[in-house]
């Protein structure tokens, strides 16, 4: 595993290669960018959406922007989205946001996403479009339908075939842009600054902490148990969606489960009740931690204590963990405070990737190119559903006895099942 985090950095090659595709980032794309950020108006601003792990890039890229003075968001108001899709369909949750934000010329709209396919990014852009706002597009692969709206000048498409790596490469690119603007200094020395940066995280203290994180989190899996993403950032955040989906998303097994500790409301009634220490140790307590778990502290704040209570809970349950940020056994150090939150997802990134090709393999997955009957709007089939053309498909030898179904963006799997006792699930 060691070895392969090296590659999905690119400090040794035959992998991944994070580092090659941030050296290969389009040059001129990014400065027609940056150079529609100069000269939008006081009044304008920058819309970021995008979808799940890209959603968490949306709102870190907005973020960052506000940090830098520059009006920015992801349209309408999340709370809204599921009432939205309910009610219109999930196509049009951005489209309905920038209505209400009434955006119009002056504005940007940067669409994220790896395949450039997602119907709802695609809808918000040509809304946009029409109401006089600028768009953009942060893509992968050959970008998809939001390259065709948005033309090829203003596409900054990630050269990768990996889609955690190509999430990296697209907070890269906002990064990139923000300093060049910051320091009046050329987007190529950015990029290069930037790649060094990743060659110094990417040293073998490093190597050894991330190997540690992959390993400590696939035996989650093989024990059933929790992996716990201890952290208040976006980059924790992000960090722990991912691993809750795309690291295992292919097997049909629970996968990793990577609860969270808090939502808004008990944040808020923790912080009031007992003090902004405990609002991580609040929620870890609740899940009765145990040397079969596994911990990430993302100390990213500037708040030691809130960590503290957690490692006390840690240690005395025998669980083990590593700890990430300046100078510590994961060390950010090389990175900028504002950056960090990007890296502790980038970790994240890597292990996913890592650790659904190690499944992968395991499983013996395999795309089945035989049709099945999905409902409209759907991309699966319930248990019912998928034990019914799993027997057809055996009856017809599509598959073997040993082979059970999976479904993945709407695309269907035979996965064989006879190398594992891990218990089969559907959702």
């Amino acid at each position: 595993m060691k070895e392969t985090y090296r590659k999905y950095f690119g400090v040794k090659t035959g992998g991944i290669d994070l580092l090659k595709s941030l050296k290969n980032l389009p040059l001129g794309n990014l400065e027609k960018f940056r150079t529609s950020i100069e000269n939008q108006p006081k009044t304008g601003r920058i819309f970021f959406m995008g979808n799940g792990g890209s959603f968490d890039n949306a709102r870190l890229l907005a973020q960052l922007c506000r940090k830098n003075d520059i009006q920015s968001k992801t349209p309408g108001d999340s709370d809204d989205y599921i009432n939205v899709a309910i009610e219109k369909g999930y196509a049009a949750i951005y489209a309905n946001g920038l209505d209400i934000d009434k955006v119009g010329a002056g504005d940007i709209l940067v669409g994220i996403s790896g395949s450039g396919n997602s119907e709802n990014i695609v809808e918000a852009l040509e809304f946009a479009k029409a109401a006089g706002a600028e768009v953009f597009c942060m893509g992968g692969r050959d970008g998809g339908k939001m390259r065709l709206v948005c033309g090829d000048d203003n596409s900054m498409i990630a050269k990768n075939e990996s889609m955690e790596c190509i999430e990296d490469l697209h907070v890269y690119m906002m990064l990139i842009v923000l300093r060049a603007i910051k320091e009046n200094a050329q987007i190529a020395d950015m990029i290069n600054l930037f790649a060094e940066k990743t060659a110094q995280f990417a040293n073998e203290p490093n190597i050894d902490a991330i190997t540690k994180i992959g390993k400590g989190i696939l035996s989650t899996i093989r024990n059933n148990r929790y992996l716990f993403v201890l952290g208040l950032g976006n980059g924790a955040n992000h960090f722990r969606a991912d691993m809750g989906r795309g690291a295992s998303n292919l097997m049909p097994i629970r996968g990793i489960a990577a609860p969270e500790f808090f939502t808004q409301n008990s944040a808020q009634a923790t912080a009031n009740d007992d003090g902004l220490d405990f609002i991580l140790a609040d929620g870890l307590v609740k899940y009765n931690p145990n040397e079969k778990d596994f911990a990430v502290l993302c100390e990213l704040e500037n708040n030691p204590a809130i960590y503290a209570h957690c490692k006390e809970i840690l240690d005395e349950s025998g669980t083990p963990y590593v700890t990430v940020g300046p100078n510590k056994e994961l060390d950010l150090s090389m990175f900028q405070e504002d950056d960090m939150q990007f890296a502790m997802a980038m970790v994240g990134h890597a292990s996913g990737d890592i650790i659904r090709r190690t499944l992968l393999e395991e499983f013996e997955v395999r795309e089945l190119n035989e049709k099945v009957e999905i409902p409209k709007f759907q991309k699966k089939l319930g248990v019912k559903e998928t034990l019914k053309v799993e027997a057809d498909f055996k009856a017809k030898g599509i598959i073997s006895e040993n082979e059970v179904l999976t479904f993945c963006y709407g695309k269907v799997y035979a996965v064989d099942k006879s190398n594992t006792k891990l218990e089969r699930v559907y959702y």
